[in-house]
């Protein structure tokens, strides 16, 4: 085989070693370089380039799953989640020692060595990454990343072929579930409390916010589910093909005219996933009396009466379960909680009626405000008004390292036999 010229084995390197072509003026210097040492003196060049960290430190930042972004677009990026990232360049580009790089990762907190606070950003290994009840993603990410091995199967069984059993798999989630997340300052101690102090306000006018707005939505749609029989009779005149009118239906029936035009979309569309139109169904398309026709629309309104009703039963035994309103907003605790629902053709009802007909912008108010009157539309307008003047009051945040800690009530953690939460077994310790 014929060995590569030199313009070729430049090229070839520097792609390797820093993801970039060589310009033009490093090709002719090597080219032109007679010295038995110059290619060693392009790697070093290469070694030494920024660049190099760059190339490679991205293969490791895709063995720990690192994104600017959260789980889902809607929680939006991870303000100074770059830091982490930037360490990990750094660190290859300092050649650090790979023990080191690893134990940094997992607990550069509490590692004895100098400069520790140099370290600290390696803990957005696991700081960058789904919270809450979602530990058995870090267990995966630790084995796949430096075991080099899948152990997520673990959760359910034993592996088949690898020495890993279930036991081995929760005692590891158990030290996760004894970790949390933190954030690190950077910036003094003024500045952090100033920031904190309006942000704390802004967060509890949101939540004030939140609280009416769900209330006034739940009431709101309470009261037009039980107009559905006269909202579905006035749909039925708009869908006859006589020639009325949504609006002049609206007005003559006494309803409102943009949610009768949502009805008469929803009654259209085939495709349910619950059968309480079934009787509907069967008398509105075949021309039935009109006598057929209220006695369906009556009989679906029965159904709907009784499903709001069984709905508001479970949320007020939810609500009891999860310790009141502070226990319904804390995440974790409505993940651990065994909660109650409807049956799901029964959900699939509500929730059609809490969506479709009277739509989540409208009912929920944040869209518009059109279902709000006199003080309750004042409420809402002020506490909004409230939360910009708070917002533009708010500095800009300050630097801050995501980093995990241990727990101060560190627990075990029981296995899950098949993977199931309900179905435990004993505890186990690595």
């Amino acid at each position: 085989m014929k060995p590569a010229d030199k313009g070729a084995l430049i090229r070839r390197a520097t792609f390797d070693l820093v993801g970039l072509p060589p310009t033009p003026e490093e090709v002719d210097a090597f080219v032109n370089d007679r010295s038995p040492d110059a290619f060693a003196k392009v790697v070093d060049r290469l070694l030494a380039s920024p660049h190099y960290g760059e190339r490679w430190g991205r293969h490791w930042l895709d063995y720990a799953r690192y994104s600017d972004e959260k789980l889902t677009h809607v929680e939006g990026r991870y303000a100074n989640g770059y830091r982490y990232r930037d360490w990990v360049i750094q660190a290859f580009n300092d050649d650090m020692p790979y023990d080191l790089f690893v134990k940094a990762q997992i607990a550069a907190d509490v590692l004895p060595v100098k400069d520790r606070e140099k370290l600290l950003p390696g803990l957005g290994f696991y700081a960058l990454s789904p919270t809450g009840e979602n530990q058995e993603d870090r267990v995966d990410v630790t084995t796949r990343t430096f075991l080099g091995l899948t152990v997520a199967c673990a959760r359910c069984h034993d592996h088949k072929y690898d020495p890993i059993p279930t036991k081995d798999f929760y005692s590891l989630e158990g030290i996760f579930k004894s970790t949390e997340y933190v954030e690190i300052p950077l910036a003094p101690e003024n500045v952090v409390h100033a920031y904190q102090q309006i942000k704390k306000q802004i967060d509890g006018q949101k939540s004030e916010i939140t609280d009416f707005v769900t209330k006034q939505g739940t009431d709101l749609t309470g009261l037009l589910a039980a107009k559905s029989s006269r909202y579905m009779l006035a749909a039925r005149q708009v869908m006859s093909g006589a020639g009325a009118d949504a609006k002049a239906v609206a007005e003559q029936e006494k309803v409102d005219h943009t949610t009768l035009e949502r009805w008469v979309k929803y009654l259209k569309n085939p495709e349910k996933e619950h059968p309480y139109l079934t009787a509907w169904d069967d008398v509105v398309p075949r021309g039935g009396s009109s006598e057929e026709v209220k006695q369906a629309a009556e009989e679906f309104q029965g159904q709907v009466d009784a499903i709001f009703a069984e709905q508001r039963q479970i949320q007020d035994r939810n609500y009891v379960k999860l310790g009141g309103a502070e226990g319904a907003k804390e995440s974790l605790k409505r993940q651990s909680t065994s909660l109650e629902s409807l049956e799901i053709k029964k959900y699939y009802l509500w929730r059609d009626l809490a969506s479709e007909p009277y739509t989540r912008e409208a009912v929920k108010f944040e869209g518009g405000i059109r279902w709000l009157q006199g003080e309750w539309k004042d409420r809402l307008l002020s506490m909004r008004a409230n939360l910009a003047s708070l917002e533009k009051m708010l500095p800009s945040q300050y630097a801050f390292l995501h980093a995990i800690k241990d727990t101060d009530h560190p627990a075990n953690m029981r296995i899950q036999i098949r993977g199931e939460e309900d179905n435990l077994a004993g505890v186990y310790k690595i």
